[in-house]
């Protein structure tokens, strides 16, 4: 005799196919307190972000990862309008606007130079995430922690 699964089938029921995993009562439903993501709040990808280039977030420290985190977190709580009405987030205009050449050729690269609008958000200190937003949601491109990309005129 073969090894079974060691459960019982009722009387008059036939079981076909492997045996059923039950499965657990907390994975059957969502949990409580769950609520659905807003598609009006501030969203942030990161399928257009520039792995390979000279403004990658691979060199950056933990403790200036978990900033950057952290704040987007924060960042993802408003509006698109709210984050871009003050001092959080900035729109510059097209690509070819940007004062680093080396952000404009790696935009060419990247096939992203024909985008219309270069938008920013200040992450903390120097730190800065450039990339293109179609509300609600921001395309990050470069992560800057030097400010490098477009520095402030003094």
């Amino acid at each position: 005799m073969g090894k079974g699964s060691g459960k019982r089938v009722p009387a008059g029921r036939i079981q076909t196919g492997p045996p059923r995993k039950a499965v657990p009562a907390g994975a059957a439903s969502p949990a409580r307190g769950f609520v659905a993501v807003d598609q009006t709040l501030f969203r942030v990808r990161w399928n257009r972000f520039d792995y390979q280039g000279p403004w990658c977030i691979g060199a950056s420290t933990p403790d200036a990862l978990v900033t950057l985190m952290m704040r987007l977190r924060d960042m993802e709580g408003m509006t698109p309008a709210r984050v871009f009405s003050g001092d959080l987030g900035k729109d510059y205009g097209e690509p070819a606007r940007l004062p680093n050449r080396d952000a404009r050729k790696r935009l060419e690269e990247l096939g992203l130079a024909d985008e219309t609008c270069v938008s920013r958000l200040r992450i903390g200190g120097a730190g800065r995430l450039y990339g293109f937003r179609r509300d609600p949601e921001f395309y990050a491109v470069f992560w800057d922690p030097k400010h490098e990309i477009w520095p402030s005129s003094s």
